[in-house]
């Protein structure tokens, strides 16, 4: 009883220093916190960081770039695979942006199909995450992220300046081609950085010597929770705010919105957190909590004001985001160069590992090739080296090493290749396959593939006792707020050409732009 009773004294104690005592302190000028990534500078890298460090074909190497008070820092990684960027004579970048709570490093599992694209691929962990400083997982506002990410561009390219340009500074039409990467939370942050920063576009006239942001790619973006689904309804989000802005409780962890419907598989939560001694281990903040509702708000406000090429990927089984405000926040884009594509098999978390070849073959594999092929469509390359041959992913393909065909899905749990001993994954394409999309800003579809209909697990079943005997096993007992809604609101759809799974798994495109009245 004693122990019981000392331990509640101690975490209430922890608590309350964390809550009131050090924010009370700090902002007094009375206290600075000795190592302000709070313990986790300490922590190992995960297991599939240190094996693609270990990789012969990769270069690795670490930074920190200083944020404006002089005190805190985003710790980044960077990935380079030489070879494959001498093959291709791509120089192009890709930042990645992780999800809430966790990492960086979560990438590493599928980093390989980036890299033997020519990518150089830049990881950071964003402020609060990971081996950045800050309390873990709580910043005030979104702005806190984006500023982050904006940091470590510019230290990148402080770096390139140094090493290749005699310490001059590069305007922006002159630096490397660069892409956000962000997944889930990461595609919140990802997008909203074209808000926060409007003059990294290439083609803007203002601010020539700011980092160039040549495309954003924004897989299962928090643009708005589902309330069907996630733990915080529009009154709990009101006595949050309060909780928020009176009673200063924004460092006190609350609730994790998500968890229960971020995926059907209860595994997917442990690896990418539990299990993860870098990943957040407890509830979502109130602060953070109150930022992610108003970064979306903000987001969705503003969507007319983003210009930057922008690709939307949705998993058509996401519970956790509202299709509604999806769909809407793309066709309220103001960018000529925007898609969103659908993955019916997909929930949330659209890059793990699934149970079968067939679900991860057309999930994660099918999701990955779509934005390598995205982004290589808008990267410069050398015209020699565009005339060379194309490898395309959804055939199969030839290993320069060993001359032996093999499928393009054909990559292990881990991520990386099964055959070839030379590279840790398949060789991605040089230069974009022909486009399987018809390309038009008028609403598509095509009529030979009629919309399908789904049986609901929950309210709304359907009459037709034969659709659940008939659908796809991957796909059946949809949930009401998924697929069924899909069918609703995005009718006007454009499936790929090219496919030789399931029908009823083919990726699709919805139409960008708003029904005329």
């Amino acid at each position: 009883m004693a122990t019981a009773i000392g331990s509640t004294l101690g975490a209430v104690k922890q608590t309350f220093w964390e809550v009131w005592g050090e924010p009370a302190l700090t902002a007094t000028g009375l206290y600075e916190p000795q190592d302000r990534t709070y313990g986790r500078y300490a922590i190992p890298f995960s297991p599939m960081e240190q094996r693609l460090h270990a990789n012969a074909d990769v270069t690795v190497w670490f930074g920190k770039a200083m944020m404006p008070n002089g005190k805190d820092f985003t710790w980044y990684q960077v990935w380079e695979d030489h070879a494959a960027q001498k093959r291709t004579g791509r120089k192009a970048d890709i930042l990645f942006v992780h999800g809430t709570g966790v990492h960086g490093g979560t990438l590493a599992s599928h980093s390989r199909r980036y890299l033997d694209a020519g990518f150089r691929v830049i990881v950071p962990d964003l402020p609060s995450h990971g081996y950045s400083t800050g309390v873990h997982v709580f910043q005030h506002e979104i702005r806190g992220y984006t500023s982050g990410l904006h940091a470590v561009l510019h230290d990148i390219g402080a770096r390139d300046d140094n090493l290749y340009n005699n310490g001059e500074l590069l305007l922006k039409g002159q630096r490397r081609d660069c892409f956000l990467l962000g997944l889930s939370f990461g595609g919140l942050v990802a997008l909203s950085y074209a808000l926060h920063y409007p003059t990294s576009l290439r083609s803007a006239e203002a601010d020539d010597w700011e980092m160039p942001v040549d495309g954003i790619v924004a897989v299962g973006p928090m643009i708005g929770y589902s309330v069907q689904n996630c733990s915080i309804s529009p009154t709990a989000e009101k006595l949050i705010s309060m909780a928020n802005h009176y009673l200063h409780l924004s460092r006190l962890e609350l609730v994790v919105p998500h968890k229960k419907c971020l995926d059907k598989d209860p595994k997917v939560y442990k690896t990418l957190v539990t299990e993860d001694k870098r990943s957040h281990q407890g509830a979502f903040r109130i602060g953070h909590l109150a930022a992610l509702h108003y970064g979306m708000i903000e987001l969705r406000k503003r969507a007319h004001e983003i210009v930057h090429p922008i690709f939307v990927q949705q998993g058509g089984q996401d519970r956790v985001v509202d299709f509604n405000y999806c769909v809407d926040f793309v066709r309220d884009i103001n960018s000529t160069d925007k898609r969103c594509v659908v993955y019916p098999v997909c929930q949330h978390v659209i890059y793990r590992k699934a149970k079968t070849e067939e679900e991860d073959q057309a999930g994660r594999v099918a999701c990955i090739e779509d934005n390598v092929e995205w982004m290589c469509e808008r990267s410069r390359v050398p015209t020699m080296h565009r005339q060379l041959s194309a490898i395309s992913m959804q055939s199969d393909v030839t290993m320069y090493d060993e001359g032996v065909p093999i499928h393009p899905l054909a990559m292990g749990e881990d991520g990386f290749n099964k055959r070839n001993p030379l590279s840790s994954a398949l060789l991605t394409p040089i230069q974009p396959s022909t486009p399987s999309f018809p390309q038009t800003s008028e609403a598509f579809f095509d009529p030979s593939k009629p919309i399908p209909t789904y049986a609901e697990s929950e309210s709304g079943d359907s009459d037709d006792s034969n659709e659940e005997d008939n659908a796809h096993p991957l796909l059946a007992k949809a949930h009401p707020t998924t697929l069924p809604l899909l069918a609703k609101i995005a009718a006007e759809r454009a499936y790929r050409a090219n496919w030789s799974l399931h029908e009823q798994l083919r990726p699709y495109d919805i139409s960008c732009e708003h029904k005329k009245k």
